[in-house]
């Protein structure tokens, strides 16, 4: 990925988008980029909902919303979620070729790669 940061890394995984619900979409394209099967992906994408959530509001200043003893073990299991997210993406030239590609071409890809997957509540 050419030493792609993280944070712009999912950054553009939602590029193609402004809109609200930044952390559904997000959510989203992880589950379908790291699992195949709708059990797996629906796991995949209310641990990513969960974690994100807690890890904005410790790096938003929030941290009175995380109890201490859980921040450790929740930034931990981000951790896990994006070194999963990344396995992903270098084990896959088209993957790769695509983030490195424009919005449009990342829009129709995670477009099709979403389709038809309906996340849970």
């Amino acid at each position: 990925m050419n030493g792609i940061p993280i944070q712009e890394f999912t950054q553009d995984l939602s590029t193609y988008s402004t809109a609200p619900g930044i952390t559904r979409r997000l959510a989203t394209t992880y589950a379908c980029v790291v699992e195949i099967q709708r059990a797996s992906r629906d796991a995949a994408y209310k641990e990513f909902c969960t974690l994100y959530s807690v890890r904005s509001d410790i790096m938003h200043g929030r941290t009175h919303n995380v109890p201490c003893s859980g921040r450790l073990p929740f930034l931990a299991g981000f951790q896990d979620v994006l070194r999963r997210l990344w396995r992903a993406v270098v084990s896959s030239p088209q993957l790769i070729s695509v983030l490195e590609g424009s919005d449009a071409q990342r829009e129709v890809y995670f477009s099709q790669l979403t389709s038809g997957y309906t996340p849970p509540p």
